[in-house]
């Protein structure tokens, strides 16, 4: 199975304006911004996830993040280390 812990950003303003986007759309994540440094989206899928599920919230997750690239002032989440 797949998953989808988090996607830290590189500014945390970018981090909050995309799990607004990401609370519009009905998807529910945690944003951990609240000690300087931080700027990470956290996943929080249930149990029951399946791939049908986990499918979903990365298609959702990349078109908001290919909307946030192409607005000015917004910058790309950094990879993370697999």
């Amino acid at each position: 199975m797949k998953s989808l812990p988090g996607l830290k950003f590189r500014q945390v303003d970018t981090a909050k304006q995309f799990h607004r986007r990401l609370l519009e759309e009905g998807l529910w994540t945690r944003v951990h911004a609240y000690h300087e440094g931080h700027s990470t989206i956290l996943t929080k899928l249930g149990l029951l996830a399946d791939e049908a599920v986990v499918d979903f919230v990365v298609a959702r997750f990349r078109r908001l993040l290919e909307d946030l690239s192409l607005e000015p002032g917004t910058a790309r989440p950094k990879p993370s280390p697999v």
